[in-house]
């Protein structure tokens, strides 16, 4: 074990610890940034208030899993574990505060975990880093309020909505505006194209598995989305052709925002396990998320199927801007 840092209590600990205890004393970024990474769990006693668990949140961004007093700003960062830890594991992100038998058994647990799930928390730990407290989502998180304000005053200026910019397409680049008809029509269309892939597929490759996230895990994160991006779940089906399938709709009428988020969103609800291979990993054989505007009218759709040798997939949108992906 490595302990780092200074303290009052430092003379005591090293008195108490077994051999093969190192007492470091306190390190530079420079010097974590090598050690965190070879760690198999950084743990975080901390007994008073912290503002932000930078500490905790720099091992979750080395890929090491943390377990941190949950208290204050610490508490912030194990929510943040929960979430992206498999379900058997949440518990493991954080202990009760000054409860050392609490930090024992969790501690314990952590360590008996085969390497192969440690690795697996290690990534999640990553991910929580990278969509919670990097630099890019806090700036992204801080600009919201404002490119929500500019979107505002653009639409009291007369400039068209975004749901009526239309889609370029060709060489000439013609600009074709999709209404709401039309866009119901092609969700509509697409939803049915997609549900008889699935079947088709179930058929000519049965045997194909796939690691179903649990339902009520995927409903949570869901909710938590929703919370997050303003957003309502209007319909929430899992269909059946052998494993899972989500068919998910959703209503807001903050188009953009969802949009721009869709991705991050998609990515936590159709979470796919680190391989060399983009068309391999994925928790479902099949997902669907429909976005539609206050009035019910489509504006977004994205959805995929994995079963077989040749994975598929496609996304739609009302106009350039709310394509979740980039297009070719």
């Amino acid at each position: 074990a490595a302990i780092v840092g200074f303290g009052d209590y430092r003379r005591e600990l090293e008195a108490a610890a077994p051999e093969r205890t190192l007492f470091t004393g306190p390190l530079e970024h420079r010097h974590l940034v090598h050690l965190l990474p070879l760690a198999d769990v950084a743990v975080v006693p901390s007994i008073f208030p912290e503002a932000f668990g930078m500490v905790a949140a720099e091992a979750a961004a080395s890929g090491c899993p943390a377990l941190v007093a949950r208290h204050s700003g610490l508490a912030e960062v194990a929510r943040g574990l929960e979430a992206e830890y498999p379900e058997r594991h949440a518990g493991l992100a954080g202990f009760a505060t000054g409860d050392v038998d609490d930090l024992r058994a969790k501690l314990r647990a952590l360590l008996a975990l085969p390497p192969e799930e440690r690795r697996e928390l290690g990534a999640a730990a990553r991910r929580a880093a990278v969509a919670r407290w990097s630099w890019a989502s806090v700036a992204k998180r801080l600009l919201a309020p404002f490119l929500a304000l500019a979107l505002l005053a653009s639409s009291c200026g007369g400039k068209r909505s975004v749901l009526d910019q239309g889609v370029t397409s060709g060489v000439l680049r013609t600009v074709h505006v999709i209404g709401a008809h039309e866009a119901r029509r092609d969700v509509r269309s697409a939803s049915r194209m997609w549900q008889a892939e699935l079947r088709k597929r179930a058929r000519e490759t049965p045997r194909q598995r796939f690691d179903n996230l649990d339902p009520t895990v995927l409903r949570r994160r869901l909710e938590a989305a929703a919370r997050r991006y303003r957003f309502e779940v209007v319909s929430f089906r899992l269909l059946r052709p052998r494993r899972l399938a989500p068919r998910i709709v959703v209503r807001t009428k903050h188009y953009l925002q969802l949009a721009h988020a869709a991705p991050s969103i998609l990515r936590g609800i159709d979470p796919k396990a680190r391989t060399d291979d983009d068309r391999t990993g994925w928790r479902y054989e099949g997902f669907y998320f429909e976005a539609d505007d206050e009035h019910g009218a489509p504006f977004l759709l994205a959805f995929n199927f994995w079963r077989g040798p040749h994975a598929g997939g496609g996304q739609w949108a009302r106009s350039d801007p709310l394509f979740p992906f980039a297009r070719l």
